[in-house]
């Protein structure tokens, strides 16, 4: 008994497009790869956080500063030029170098950072030298 033989045969067709797209994003993400983790391997002096302690907490300012930007020493309101005069008072009374007392900065998140940098550079042209800005760790 003879079988018959098909005489329709298919052609598998393969599509190289998408292999090849996908070879080429291989090839260009082992490019950056490296260039990556050099960038986290630069040697670098990181500086070391400290908390503020003090054996005299009269030695110690806390500034706050609103969404606003107002700057306030406990419940009062003050511009940045009584701020630097307040704590230059603050030192005098305390018979206390300006670079011996430590100020605190507590900044609402939502005021521009100009602001902030405004206030720590007219503490360092003072002679304030220890500043320290508060901040949340994330969760």
């Amino acid at each position: 008994m003879r079988l018959a033989k098909r005489k329709h045969s298919r052609s598998i067709r393969l599509s190289l497009t998408p292999m090849i797209d996908i070879v080429f994003l291989l090839i260009i993400f082992f490019m950056t790869l490296p260039q990556l983790t050099t960038a986290l391997e630069h040697p670098l002096e990181l500086p070391i956080v400290q908390q503020i302690k003090s054996s005299r907490p009269e030695e110690q300012m806390t500034i706050n500063v609103d969404q606003l930007g107002h700057f306030y020493i406990g419940d009062r309101k003050f511009s940045l030029a009584l701020i630097t005069d307040t704590i230059a008072d603050r030192s005098r009374q305390l018979n206390l170098d300006i670079s011996e007392i430590r100020i605190l900065v507590r900044a609402d998140g939502r005021v521009p950072t100009s602001v902030v940098n405004e206030l720590i550079d007219s503490l360092n042209r003072q002679g304030v030298k220890q500043v320290q800005i508060s901040s949340r760790s994330q969760r």
